[in-house]
């Protein structure tokens, strides 16, 4: 498995609506080695500076990434190949925020890698410049944040609010909130929703919600010494250890236990890590049913094969 060295930085309290964290990653792949990333409910701006990554299709031909790209929301699994040297500046933003920054629904992004400079319409130039020209994180961070304060200034955030709502509660009950009483909470139809969905954040909510259980099936099982697999499928509201299985294997083509066990650096680069909003409070959340939602479970679990 590649060396890697990641670094975390949280954004300023001006820009948390907007920015979930920043990430700075050193990946030494000598030789060239490629793995799985699995479907993110989010987006993030990926800086390249190092050698540029590279995807591999179902056919196993390869396709260059942008040298800076939009790395969008996915709902299936993607097969990413490393060089001998990555060194990439992330930024992961909050998923409700992608029609705001880029003026444009987030449906057309959707599983896809699009280069900065094209979804931006070259207003990016100077900024990309500075960020080549950084001298280590901070210095990126500041070069980036000072290009987001113009366009919130530019653009304000009062559109923000609708959907920044309904993907916090999502993230909030680690996807167990059943989108029609979300639907009812909000006060729209779950049509109306869906559109709001495919337009903001470039999936529907029941897909969305789905990676979002997943990923907090994940970030669970990282903390533990072993791993009930039967009692976590209980506890994230699966009906059974098999529908758990169910839908690792449709989501990303592994059962749970090989996911765990294939996760490498560049999953970190892709996906949300341990810091994100998708974490679950340490208090359960009731829902507009009534239904008490389950807060996480703690090592120590006898390990069941999945």
């Amino acid at each position: 498995m590649p060396a890697a060295a990641i670094g975390l930085h949280a954004p300023s309290a001006d820009l948390a609506r907007v920015v979930d964290y920043y990430q700075s990653i050193e990946v030494d792949a000598s030789p060239a080695a490629q793995e799985t990333v699995i479907p993110a409910p989010r987006y993030s701006l990926i800086f390249q500076f190092g050698n540029v990554c590279t995807r591999v299709d179902a056919r196993g031909a390869v396709h260059d990434y942008p040298r800076h790209f939009i790395a969008a929301s996915t709902s299936s699994p993607v097969t990413v190949r490393l060089g001998a040297c990555t060194q990439a500046f992330r930024v992961a933003m909050q998923p409700h925020t992608v029609e705001w920054l880029l003026q444009s629904a987030a449906f057309h992004l959707h599983d896809s890698a699009t280069d900065m400079e094209s979804a931006f319409g070259g207003r990016t130039q100077p900024m990309l410049r500075a960020m080549a020209d950084a001298a280590g994180m901070e210095q990126r961070v500041q070069v980036f944040e000072s290009w987001l304060r113009a366009r919130m200034n530019a653009r304000g955030m009062n559109d923000l609010q609708r959907m920044e709502h309904a993907v916090g509660r999502i993230a909030a009950t680690a996807g167990q909130l059943k989108i029609r009483d979300l639907a009812v909470e909000m006060s729209v139809s779950e049509r109306q929703l869906e559109r709001w969905f495919l337009c903001t954040v470039g999936l529907g909510p029941k897909v969305y919600q789905r990676i979002a259980r997943l990923n907090a099936v994940l970030d669970e099982v990282r903390l533990q010494a072993g791993v009930d697999w039967a009692l976590l499928a209980s506890h994230y509201g699966y009906a059974d250890q098999s529908h758990l299985v169910r839908d690792f294997v449709a989501l990303t083509g592994e059962t749970p236990g090989a996911c765990l066990r294939s996760a490498g650096a560049m999953r970190s680069v892709f996906q949300h890590s341990n810091t994100s909003a998708f974490r679950m409070s340490s208090s359960p959340v009731p829902n507009p049913a009534g239904r008490r939602l389950r807060t996480p479970l703690h090592a120590g679990r006898a390990r069941v094969a999945a």
